[in-house]
């Protein structure tokens, strides 16, 4: 009797542990209720960036329920919504407010900074609580003790961030660089993870990745974001308060990221879909926050195949949100598990 219980326990054991691993009726719904901004409240989020620099036929993709666009002003945030999309807010000038590390803004200009910039984004995200994206960071790499100014330009973001926090903002720092956590560093850091959220831009080359192939191409994004986390979990800051903001630039601007050229156009949308799947991975490895997209605006560029980019990332992340294989065309590489880890049923 006592062997019968214990096969029958170890049994019930198994089948809960392959549910949970395999998100079977024993794991959480995939669709939580969204919160007051119409935001999802699981992790991870994936945010889009679609401000009016962005092409409308881009803008279009992006409008449709299941999509979270950061963006600023009043209309086009409004249009979103309208077609079932969320909105978050992008500060695109942070040095506005906050100055650089060489001249940093007057500390007694920075709270009615963030009492200006809350009302903006609040009317523009029709949100008491919006989310604030702050476009970004200069000088992460500078390692403490800083010189005065800089000092000076930090103690200003932590303000402005704390600023729109106390009025019920969640600010979010856009970093990008080899940020610099080492010694009395690592306190800043972790008082910014105190009051907002911290956005790492991981931006790959698309010709290196797509040399690289399917297998280390992927890897290398993952092993990327890993790092990162790894990085400020080590200093104390915890996966929910980190993010991760991919690029897919279309200008040729050496180190910038993104396409930088790479044909046929097949090859680049396999790279996105790589990107996309691969930090897909990571965010469920890891536990990390959201996950954010840049360079849909083309600055100058010409690149005829923006949409097409666009919707690949979209069904790299769901395959609902748009049909890549269809409109990509009969070169496009649909396999989703290719270059990805993809573990054996249970």
């Amino acid at each position: 009797m006592a062997d019968l219980l214990a096969r029958r326990l170890w049994r019930s054991a198994a089948v809960a542990v392959a549910l949970a691993l395999a998100g079977g009726a024993a794991a959480a719904p995939k669709h939580a209720r969204p919160d007051l901004c119409g935001l999802p409240t699981t992790a991870p989020v994936w945010i889009d960036y679609a401000e009016g620099s962005v092409a409308p036929d881009v803008r279009a993709l992006f409008a449709q329920p299941g999509v979270v666009v950061t963006a600023s002003g009043i209309a086009i945030p409004r249009s979103f919504r309208d077609r079932g999309a969320a909105t978050t807010y992008f500060e695109l000038h942070l040095p506005a407010l906050v100055g650089q590390p060489s001249a940093p803004a007057d500390p007694a200009s920075i709270d009615g900074a963030a009492a200006s910039l809350f009302q903006k984004a609040v009317a523009s995200t029709a949100c008491s609580t919006p989310v604030i994206a702050l476009n970004e960071l200069f000088g992460s790499s500078l390692p403490a003790p800083w010189a005065p100014p800089n000092a000076t330009y930090r103690a200003d973001v932590l303000a402005l961030m704390k600023g729109l926090a106390d009025r019920g903002a969640r600010p979010v720092l856009l970093v990008h660089g080899d940020p610099n956590t080492a010694g009395a560093a690592a306190d800043w850091w972790r008082q910014v993870a105190g009051v907002g959220s911290i956005v790492y831009e991981l931006y790959f080359s698309g010709p290196r990745l797509f040399q690289l192939g399917p297998v280390l191409g992927a890897r290398r994004v993952r092993e990327g974001g890993r790092s990162f986390v790894a990085q400020f979990k080590s200093i104390g800051v915890a996966p929910s308060k980190l993010g991760i903001a991919l690029g897919f630039h279309s200008a040729l601007t050496p180190g910038s990221g993104g396409r930088q050229g790479l044909q046929p156009v097949q090859a680049w949308l396999r790279v996105v879909k790589w990107e996309g799947l691969a930090t897909k991975q990571v965010a469920k490895e890891t536990g990390i926050a959201s996950i954010w997209s840049w360079g849909w605006a083309l600055f100058g560029a010409v690149d005829p195949d923006k949409v097409a980019t666009a919707c690949t990332y979209l069904w790299a992340r769901d395959p609902s949100l748009c049909d890549a294989p269809g409109r990509a065309g009969p070169g496009f590489n649909a396999s989703r598990v290719e270059g990805q880890i993809v573990p054996p049923p249970a």
